[in-house]
């Protein structure tokens, strides 16, 4: 079965309801421990990925990696705390690399099923604001804040 989301948040929290019927029908909740600011659902539809903030504090610049588990509605990866994470992300089409980015042009690029980091770089001083993946999904281009800046990236 081939279950469609929609995603409401607000955030501090994710919540998950199925369209597949007339009225969309709550799922689940997730409860991060503060501010997401992007999502991507693994093509499956099995997991989502998040990424945002580690603390509700305002001095407090530290971000993190999240995958939770859509059936239990828990964290089942991560957190991974770090830099180049918690401005975007975006997972290739076979679900296997997820690459994420940075405030301060920071990327990684990530192995899902293990949640392992198997290449990073930064691409200057900007924020990055969108990633996607190129058509052999061996380079991605990355949208940075700097006067609609991109750079292309090859990844090994």
């Amino acid at each position: 079965m081939n279950i469609r989301h929609i995603l409401c948040f607000c955030g501090l929290f994710v919540g998950l309801a199925s369209l597949e019927s007339a009225e969309p029908k709550p799922l689940q909740t997730l409860t991060p421990p503060a501010e997401i600011r992007w999502m991507a659902f693994t093509p499956d539809n099995k997991q989502l990925i998040t990424g945002g903030r580690s603390s509700t504090r305002i001095d407090e610049i530290d971000f993190q990696l999240c995958i939770w588990n859509l059936g239990t509605g828990k964290l089942s990866q991560g957190p991974i705390r770090g830099s180049g994470i918690g401005a975007v992300g975006t997972v290739n089409e076979n679900g296997k690399i997820l690459l994420t980015g940075g405030t301060t042009g920071h990327w990684r690029v990530w192995q899902v099923d293990e949640l392992k980091q198997i290449q990073d770089g930064n691409v200057g001083e900007l924020s990055i604001r969108r990633m996607v993946f190129g058509p052999d999904e061996k380079t991605f281009t990355v949208l940075g804040a700097e006067y609609g800046r991109k750079n292309i990236v090859k990844y090994k």
